[in-house]
């Protein structure tokens, strides 16, 4: 078995901005990920069989304004959607269907992973669309900064049919030496 892997090409921009003699600031940013693929060449005596399965394409789009409430604090709301579209690739996994339902080494049970999921395996498609949106407060000190909060994010698509949102507290310490 031969097999290649093409990996994605990644173009993006940001900005980061400030409003005149506002204590308002705006940072964004858009990526787009392409092209990323994995081709594998399986030969027998028989015959010679080469499957090629896209990593897809991926937009990723984030903004986040920020507001100056006193010397050193900051409150800020951040957005943002993730879309992926056009994979090959399954949106379950595997190898863990196999610890689940086979032997190790052996074949994933599709009658079990069809019946759990609602659908045929291989034509699932990872496509979705998830969102999430955060607020949180920074103080700044010398060197650097500490960031507390609270995120959302909403689960959207085929691939995460059944999925929850998801709500988490991050705590982010930053400085710089």
């Amino acid at each position: 078995m031969e097999a290649t892997k093409q990996n994605p090409y990644i173009v993006g921009v940001g900005f980061d901005t400030t409003l005149p003699s506002l204590p308002l600031r705006f940072y964004g940013r858009v990526s787009y990920r392409f092209g990323g693929y994995t081709e594998t060449t399986t030969k027998t005596t028989a015959d010679t069989t080469t499957k090629k399965v896209k990593d897809g394409n991926n937009l990723l789009f984030s903004l986040t304004p920020m507001y100056t409430i006193a010397p050193n604090w900051i409150i800020g709301l951040e957005y943002m959607l993730d879309i992926n579209h056009d994979s090959d690739a399954s949106a379950f996994n595997d190898t863990d269907f196999t610890k689940a339902t086979g032997a190790a080494g052996g074949d994933v049970d599709k009658q079990y992973l069809e019946y759990w999921t609602g659908k045929d395996h291989s034509k699932l498609k990872n496509n979705y669309m998830d969102m999430g949106i955060g607020l949180y407060v920074r103080h700044n000190f010398a060197g650097g900064d500490v960031r507390v909060g609270t995120t959302l994010k909403l689960p959207g698509g085929e691939a995460h049919e059944g999925a929850k949102p998801q709500l988490f507290f991050p705590i982010i310490l930053n400085y710089n030496f």
